[in-house]
């Protein structure tokens, strides 16, 4: 949601210059180009408006052969056209270009010309979004278009978008008033021009089309999106490296594609299999790809911390930008709202221009939050960036786009214009990729070596099928709807093609993370915006299919240690999705990096510890346990961080911390005291007393035993 106030400051004139003056045969068109106004903003234009903006001044205009409102002409595949014949209205040349299709040879293309010299039908064309007013382009920035469901242009529209983020579209359909056109994984349809005259859409012949948008991949194997912001031309593109390339996209082609799902090498086979509404001839017709940060729901976790995400931003950015230290903030919000931090991050990296914006700077928005197209100004002001996430994350994601209660809500994915956050957040088709973008180098860059963490880290599905999503107790939470049903009203619920977290399967049913956590005729604590983690939505398994594939996908959470595992997950102490492994010994270096987070600990101190390494992920968590005091290595050199931690040291890293005082003579009233050292024993029978921590069956603490991960989260919980 990029916006930008828009200011005409200055005019420059191109005066009739001719591209073609070639005119051997009467009937060959001439073409020129016309003066344009430009337009000028108080914040720097993103690279893709003003490549977009630039193209306009190139636009090639027809000289017309007669004074009629309309010509029907053939596009050459060397670029010229020729006259055919001329008529008052748009119905009877778009027939004369229909009857002239089947006496075309070498490629060419019958087309339709307007009173403008402009192109408006084409048998077989791209539209280029372009706001046109009495012939000439429109520079101001502010200008939208709205997309609708179907040819009658019903209220209330699908979504709108920006004429400066886009320019190539395939034309499904037209009859000249009304287009159907793909954009951004949407089909729709929109008003080829407006009330008060003017235009949303020109046509290019696909034989004068050298600038499509396409996919391909890089020399890393990365499947990227070249972006077109003048199809008339093979060099202005804007790009966005999306993630790994499927298998089937290969190096050196070109593949077409406007919903990011189907994939073609051929334009025109593209736009037949759209006539068709059917994908068969895509190279990947049995294979639908789905990105996995763009469908994955903000209903998620992301395994970073907020160390982590303040060394990516500050590698990432320049040194005034004022996202930089705000990692904690967005995982607070993740925890609080149910807003996947990653993804908060990736979005304010592409609003807030890496945090040095002027409404990142001066309001400390780095989220865009109610600025709209061309006026900044209105855009909403806060206190301090930790506000900003903390107040968008509740009322703008979880309680607005994430919601099926909300009028807003799409499915709490990124998305694109058919799905997902995007329909309703940006006019800009493109947003979530932008955002998908950030989330795949921020993965890249902090997972390192080890590869990425976050990407499939959760088994997505989408619904297949209209149903219910029920509580655990079979309470309804939010409907399904069936595919192209859902209005922007309250509530507006679930659809057909949304994306979801699948948890656990049984009994014929898959136990999934839910968008909302209450009914939809209820109100949730805090407005709807507070999220808890341990709610859980169940839909049946011939509902839903999955579109990715990981590890087991059983929660190992069914324990007795479940609402200690969950309230450590909610509370961001620890990061899990699906499994913890509570019986399991937790290491050293394990267990100091909850205590970390439990007891907000967060300075450093030197160490001398020769097993301990700057490259090591818990470099930083014992330097902090060694600022605290609260442990020591198992010798003068050595923290042995891999070893497992005993339940005496554990008591007394507890006991410490909670300011608990070890008494070297206290007898404590467990059968094995005398298993228990002296330097733990009053940190034991303390935590004993608080209730705490427990013994064993038969009245023993067993000391030496290492702490079991369930049970360490379990004296944590507690004891804070």
């Amino acid at each position: 949601m990029k916006r930008l106030t828009t200011i005409v400051l200055a005019s420059i004139m191109i005066s009739g210059t001719l591209f073609t003056t070639s005119n051997a045969q009467d009937n060959t068109y001439e073409t020129y180009t016309k003066p344009i106004q430009r337009v000028y903003t108080k914040e720097q234009i993103p690279k893709e408006i003003k490549s977009d903006m630039d193209s306009l001044q190139d636009i090639k205009y027809l000289k017309l052969k007669t004074s009629s409102n309309y010509e029907v002409a053939i596009s050459n595949s060397d670029g010229t056209y020729t006259y055919v014949s001329s008529k008052e209205d748009l119905q009877s040349a778009i027939d004369i270009a229909k009857e002239q299709l089947s006496k075309q040879k070498n490629n060419s293309i019958p087309v339709v010309i307007n009173k403008d010299g402009l192109v408006v039908y084409a048998t077989e064309g791209i539209g280029r979004i372009i706001r046109m007013k009495d012939g000439v382009p429109s520079t101001s920035i502010d200008t939208t278009v709205n997309l609708y469901k179907t040819s009658e242009l019903k209220s209330p529209e699908h979504t709108n978008i920006n004429h400066f983020y886009i320019d190539d579209v395939p034309v499904i359909e037209s009859n000249g008033n009304t287009s159907k056109i793909e954009v951004s994984g949407f089909t729709g349809y929109l008003k080829n021009a407006e009330s008060d005259g003017s235009t949303n859409l020109i046509v290019v012949p696909i034989n004068q089309a050298k600038g499509l948008s396409y996919y391909n991949i890089n020399s890393n194997n990365e499947l990227v999106h070249a972006i077109s912001s003048d199809v008339t031309t093979a060099t202005k593109y804007s790009y966005q490296t999306l993630g790994k390339a499927p298998s089937y996209i290969k190096s050196g082609t070109k593949y077409y594609s406007y919903d990011g799902n189907y994939f073609y090498t051929n334009i025109n086979t593209l736009i037949s299999d759209a006539k068709a509404n059917n994908h068969n001839n895509a190279v990947n017709a049995n294979s639908p790809y789905y990105n996995y940060y763009q469908y994955l729901p903000g209903r998620s976790k992301t395994s970073y911390t907020a160390q982590e995400i303040n060394k990516y931003i500050e590698k990432n950015t320049v040194s005034g930008s004022v996202l930089r230290n705000s990692g904690q903030y967005f995982i607070n919000a993740q925890n609080n709202y149910g807003v996947n931090a990653l993804m908060s991050v990736g979005i304010a990296m592409n609003e807030s221009d890496k945090g040095t914006s002027s409404m990142a700077k001066t309001k400390n928005n780095i989220f865009g939050a109610n600025a709209k197209d061309g006026y900044p100004q209105g855009s909403d002001r806060f206190k301090s960036i930790e506000e900003c996430i903390s107040r968008v994350s509740n009322y703008s994601f979880s309680n607005g786009f994430f919601n099926p209660k909300s009028w807003k809500y799409n499915g709490s994915a990124l998305g694109n214009k058919n799905m997902g956050t995007n329909i309703r957040y940006a006019s800009d088709p493109y947003w979530a990729e932008k955002a998908i973008s950030n989330m795949y180098q921020m993965d890249k860059f902090l997972g390192g070596s080890s590869g990425l963490k976050d990407y499939n880290r959760y088994l997505l599905g989408i619904y297949t099928n209209p149903t219910e999503v029920k509580t655990t107790l079979s309470k309804d939470l939010y409907s399904i709807l069936p595919d192209g049903s859902r209005t922007n009203k309250n509530p507006a619920h679930g659809q057909v093609g949304d994306s979801t977290i699948l948890i656990s399967n049984n009994s014929g049913n898959y136990e999934i993370r839910p968008d909302r956590i209450v009914s939809v005729n209820e109100t949730n604590i805090n407005g709807d915006g507070t999220y808890l983690w341990d709610r859980y939505g169940v839909v049946g398994q011939g509902n839903v299919k999955s579109i990715n594939q990981v590890g087991n996908i059983k929660t190992d959470f069914n324990t007795w240690a479940k609402s200690y595992i969950v309230d450590a997950m909610n509370k961001g102490w620890v990061d899990t999705t699906n499994t913890f492994n509570p019986e399991n010994s937790i290491t050293r270096a394990e267990f100091i990096k909850i205590v970390n987070r439990a007891f907000n600990l967060t300075q450093e101190a030197n160490e001398g510890f020769v097993d301990v390494n700057t490259n090591d992920w818990f470099y930083k968590e014992v330097r902090i346990a060694v600022k605290a005091g609260y442990i020591n290595g198992r010798s003068s050199t050595q923290f042995a961080p891999h070893a497992p931690i005993t339940r005496q040291e554990a008591a007394k890293i507890i006991g410490i911390l909670i300011g608990i005082n070890n008494d070297c003579d206290i007898k404590t009233s467990f059968a094995d005291d005398t298993q228990i050292e002296n330097w733990a024993d009053g940190y034991v029978q303390g935590l004993r007393d608080r209730g705490i921590l427990d013994g064993y069956d038969g009245n023993v603490f067993k000391p030496n035993n290492n702490i079991k991960r369930g049970e360490a989260v379990k004296i944590l919980s507690v004891a804070k």
